[in-house]
């Protein structure tokens, strides 16, 4: 009984409050938009004034009229000093432009560059106000609006007068700003009572009302143009502002809010008369339908309250009339599916904390502000963390001091602006090791857009990023090896060319040299060119070695003994303010190299520790034998796992920065002094390990010294010394022909002459086709056939396998600027065949050619003993 006497009582109560709010949300809004409506018409009609005005404002027309006053003489000749003659006749001038006026509220006056009034005409009653100096304009300009000491408010027309291209004084029109009383009769009449105008500067400092001056601050009237409410000497008004055209003035109409919203007022009464009678006439038939809906409704009422408490096993009895029982019937409904709702949810919670649990990834949650509140099991399994370290920001205690401060500051500004975290950060796992983690955490919303919660994840990302700067790394290994690949074969063509142009040097030279006494004074000089073209020569051979393309003289040698020989020699190189320290390694080791080769690396890396260490230093020279294994020759493609030989060179020089060791072996590359440095030392150094199969590291810092490390491969294979090679055999001549090819002009002459000087007869051809048309007309009188190897259209090598098909046994002498092992290489001659190297001179191909020649002739008789015996 207690129960239903309280709702038959609270409902015609809660029936008549609910229409209260109702009615009054009703009237508010629409009072709301019946004054809004009249505010926007009130502001459109303001609007229209202050445009009418705007135009009506425009005083800009004047500016021509006094531009042209301040550039007459009279004005010119008072300015630079004239007397009273002159001023009386300026006054004269100001006053007939000031006559032009309709108000008389005006001054024109001319006020020198020091600010003090030269002359002036004044049309005002109120004196003072035009001695204030005007506004200094370089053109005609309207200043703002101003006011003195005494309210008197003004603004000024200005215009230079100028005198040789410079300004020298000011002309300004000065009037006052003034309101007749029958125009406040008339803006009353069109704004209503309290309604006026406003004029006022952009900046807001001063705003003027007839002839007050309202200050605009204090006044709250803002300065942008526009509509605009404020409150000034505590009456409310409603303006709208609007820029005035070539002025820098704006002009504001005004009127007072009540006369504004009058009509909005006056239909709020209406209206809270009729919400009244509302009110009444619901509260009566409140009471009326309450006693009906009691008895079912506390039926509902007890099951809600059930529901609410979390039995959501509560339904109601269906009774009482068709709307009720609806009521009833939907209530169940919505109460079954909020069972089956808080079901699945606690199944998707149970699934979502097993999810949490198996994966690897490292999941934890936080509050709105980003502090964690409760445990975070994942979090704390991986770094070993209790619940109370990591709650608010402890979490972080766990991350690398050195990403500490730019973890925890994007996490920062992730919380403040609502946006997705992302970091990568070193986290200590439990066993104390750092590992890099990508972070990342998304904020929960709720509906109104507020953040609910935080949940983020942690990927350990240790092995891709590992994975990725070794591909890095790689790659940049890769591209270092082809660009160097690409410089060596443009150099390997340079030393070609080059070595056909010292040949026809060298051979002239050698030539003039022995047909003139050796008393003669054009010795000397043809001495200094072959000394310079031999320097060339060198040069050339440095080319070769860094193209890959050299002699190699290839031999099983002792790396280490080699480079303690040499660090005998070093200390005449590297001066007495550098100490040596050789170590060669107690095991031999054996790489198969050329030994003149690897002295040339000890060298120019000696000299170039030399040069890194102006004041002194130390030298270590160091041997030994190492293991690469696959993990190193995957971080270095272009290294085969095995045993090498280490050549370690460092000194405790200056060093070098990461860009200067980017592009220490390309070729005249050199951080020297002009004059200095080829910058083909180290360039040279990387040809040759190269060609040796092995590679080369450098380790360098600014300041804290270099590390050259060298490894060849390392062979097994005991010492073997290179066999002496006989000397070359003496120019002797002959009367044999022979059959140069040569494409080289200078070269095929060079070569000519040398043989011809010897007795030999030559028959030159510039290219193969054009030799073996010669071979196809004299092949019977040819002994031996001298050929260019790199020649267009057909190779030496092709014509030499066409002339072993014609003439069999014909000896073919080989020349070119490679070596003979880079063109047997390639495949363009055979290996093994007869070779010499440009340049050459002319003893050193008469004697080649001679000693082939008289070889030839030898085996001649053994060839055919052995031909005619028993088969």
């Amino acid at each position: 009984m207690h129960e239903s006497w309280t709702i038959r009582r609270g409902l015609p109560l809660l029936a008549v409050g609910v229409l209260a709010a109702v009615v009054a949300t009703l009237t508010a809004a629409s009072y709301v938009e019946v004054r809004d409506q009249a505010r926007a018409a009130a502001e459109e009609r303001l609007e229209r004034l202050a445009g009418e005005l705007m135009r009506r404002s425009s005083v800009a027309a004047r500016l021509p009229r006094l531009s042209r006053a301040a550039g007459s003489p009279a004005v010119a000749a008072l300015v630079e000093g004239g007397g009273a003659e002159a001023a009386a006749a300026v006054r004269a001038e100001l006053e007939a432009v000031r006559s032009e006026v309709s108000t008389s509220q005006v001054t024109i006056g001319v006020w020198d560059r020091t600010g003090a009034p030269l002359v002036a005409v004044n049309g005002d009653s109120v004196p003072g106000w035009g001695s204030v100096a005007p506004v200094r304009a370089e053109s005609g300009t309207i200043s703002p609006i101003q006011a003195t000491d005494d309210t008197t408010v003004f603004y000024d027309l200005v215009v230079p007068v100028e005198a040789g291209g410079a300004t020298v004084a000011w002309l300004a029109e000065r009037r006052r700003l003034v309101s007749a009383p029958q125009q406040s009769q008339t803006l009353e009449a069109l704004i209503g009572p309290g309604g006026g105008v406003l004029f006022g500067n952009p900046s807001g400092d001063l705003w003027v009302k007839e002839r007050g001056v309202v200050a605009a601050r204090a006044g709250g009237i803002e300065a942008a143009p526009g509509a605009a409410s404020y409150v000034r000497d505590s009456t409310e008004y409603i303006g709208f502002s609007q820029p005035i055209p070539n002025m820098p003035w704006l002009v504001m109409v005004e009127m007072t809010s009540d006369h504004a919203l009058a009509p909005a007022r006056a239909y709020l009464r209406r209206i809270i008369a009729v919400a009244g009678g509302l009110l009444l006439l619901g509260a009566l038939a409140a009471v009326v339908l309450s006693r009906r809906l009691t008895a079912p409704l506390a039926g509902v009422v007890d099951a809600a309250r059930g529901v609410a408490a979390g039995d959501y096993t509560q339904r109601v009895r269906i009774r009482g009339p068709a709307e009720l029982a609806d009521v009833a019937s939907s209530f169940n409904r919505m109460a079954d599916r909020v069972e089956h709702r808080t079901r699945e949810l606690a199944e998707s919670e149970a699934r979502f904390r097993s999810l949490v649990t198996a994966s690897s990834q490292v999941v934890w949650t936080a509050d709105p502000e980003g502090r964690v509140r409760g445990p975070i099991p994942s979090w704390q399994a991986f770094t070993d963390q209790d619940e109370e370290e990591v709650r608010g920001t402890g979490w972080a205690s766990a991350i690398h001091p050195e990403d500490l401060e730019r973890t925890l500051g994007a996490w920062t500004e992730a919380v403040r602006r609502g946006s997705p975290f992302e970091a990568e950060c070193r986290l200590q796992r439990s066993d104390g090791v750092y590992r890099l983690l990508a972070l990342r955490a998304v904020p929960v919303v709720r509906a109104d857009g507020s953040t609910r919660e935080w949940v983020g994840t942690g990927s350990d990302i240790t092995e891709r990023r590992d994975a990725e700067r070794l591909l890095l790394a790689k790659e940049d290994e890769l591209r270092q090896a082809h660009k160097m690949e690409a410089v060596g074969r443009l150099a390997g063509g340079v030393a070609h060319d080059f070595n056909n142009l010292l040949t026809a040097i060298l051979g002239p030279v050698a030539m003039a040299q022995d047909q003139l006494p050796a008393d003669h004074p054009a010795r000397a000089e043809l001495e200094d060119i072959r000394t310079a073209a031999q320097r060339a020569a060198d040069l050339t051979r440095q080319l070769l070695a860094l193209s890959r393309q050299s002699t190699l003289s290839e031999t099983v040698v002792d790396l280490g003994r080699i480079a303690e020989e040499t660090g005998r020699l070093l200390h005449r190189v590297i001066g007495e303010s550098i100490q040596l320290r050789v170590t060669p390694s107690p095991d031999r080791c054996s790489v198969r190299a050329d030994r003149a080769h690897l002295e040339q690396i000890i060298l120019n890396l000696a000299v170039n520790a030399r040069d890194a260490m102006p004041e002194g230093g130390v030298l270590a020279i160091e041997t030994r034998i190492v293991e690469l294994d696959a993990e190193y020759a995957e971080q270095h493609p272009t290294v085969r796992p095995g045993r090498y030989v280490l050549l370690s060179v460092a000194d405790t020089g200056v060093g070098m920065s990461p860009d200067t060791i980017q592009h220490l072996f390309e070729p005249f590359f050199t951080t020297k002094e002009a004059g200095k440095g080829t910058g083909l030392g180290l360039a040279t150094v990387h040809g040759i390990v190269r060609q040796c199969e092995g590679h080369v590291l450098v380790f360098s810092q600014p300041g804290r010294g270099s590390t050259f490390q060298v490894y060849l491969p390392h062979t097994s294979v005991g010492d073997r010394q290179p066999v002496p090679q006989r000397g070359a055999p003496s120019a002797r001549g002959g009367t044999e022909t022979i059959l140069l090819v040569e494409d080289d002009d200078a070269v095929r002459g060079v070569a000519v002459r040398s043989l011809s000087r010897l007795g030999y007869r030559v028959l030159p051809a510039a290219d193969g086709h054009a030799a073996l048309a010669i071979l196809a007309r004299a092949g019977h009188e040819i002994r031996i056939v001298v050929t260019d190897v790199v020649m267009p259209g057909m190779s030496g090598g092709e014509l030499a396998r066409h002339i072993e098909r014609e003439r069999p046994g014909m000896p073919v002498l080989f020349l070119s600027g490679y070596a003979d092992e880079a063109v047997a290489g390639r495949g363009v001659i055979r290996e093994g065949s007869r070779f010499l190297r440009k340049p050459f001179t002319p003893d050193s191909l008469g004697a080649r050619v001679r000693a082939i020649l008289d070889e030839t002739e030898a085996s001649r008789p053994v060839r055919a003993a052995s031909s005619s015996g028993p088969a």
